[in-house]
């Protein structure tokens, strides 16, 4: 999806690994609450 690197200081930071991991896969919803929180 997005191939960028960020900062772990910048909250964008964790979203990209989340996205770049399978934990993607198995709780998308979790995943889709937590940003939008």
């Amino acid at each position: 999806m997005v191939n960028a690197t960020f900062d772990n200081s910048s909250d964008l930071g964790w979203v990209v690994q989340k996205f770049g991991g399978t934990s993607v896969g198995k709780f998308p919803d979790k995943i889709a609450r937590d940003i939008v929180r």
